[in-house]
């Protein structure tokens, strides 16, 4: 049994109060992010306190990162839901996903398959040691993020396809 195995998993239908800790700060981070994008707003020192004050300082400038990359050199529709909103959405299981994986893998391309679904080869290049170093940076401050092996079956086939349309991200 591998590591892995062994890491406790995350349920499908989990609502933003049944996350753990760290997966609620993680996810108010991106709804943080996207709502300042959206609204032209500066939410940068509100996302570094609060990861300073979760413990994790350096989460802020990958979290920046990754979702600028996100936006400037993916594909297709994000569906990132308000800071107050109580449901989770597929695509924001997908990122939690992504940083699981490499937080409790072993390969540096173990988060890879989640990013695929916005991501041509040539941006999952640049965005997999991004969001690496965002999956360490969260362990190694206690921030853990729980596998969710599941969230690749969440989409139906007619969505796949419209993924196949190359255009910058969308984010709503």
């Amino acid at each position: 049994m591998n590591k892995l195995e062994r890491t406790p998993h995350a349920k499908p239908g989990d609502v933003f109060l049944e996350l753990s800790f760290g997966e609620q700060i993680f996810l108010w981070g991106i709804r943080i992010w996207v709502s300042g994008y959206k609204n032209d707003t500066n939410v940068q020192d509100t996302l570094r306190l609060a990861y300073t004050h979760a413990g994790v300082p350096k989460a802020h400038t990958e979290l920046n990162a990754l979702m600028e990359m996100i936006t400037i050199a993916a594909f297709g529709v994000m569906d990132v839901r308000c800071p107050s909103c109580s449901k989770v959405s597929d695509d924001e299981l997908l990122l939690m996903s992504a940083i699981a994986a490499w937080q409790h893998g072993s390969s540096p391309y173990d988060g890879d398959i989640y990013l695929a679904y916005w991501a041509k080869p040539a941006t999952l290049r640049i965005l997999r040691p991004i969001a690496r170093t965002l999956a360490t940076v969260l362990r190694e401050g206690g921030i853990l993020i729980r596998p969710r092996p599941w969230s690749l079956y969440l989409f139906s086939p007619n969505r796949q396809r419209t993924r196949n349309e190359l255009h910058a991200v969308t984010i709503h």
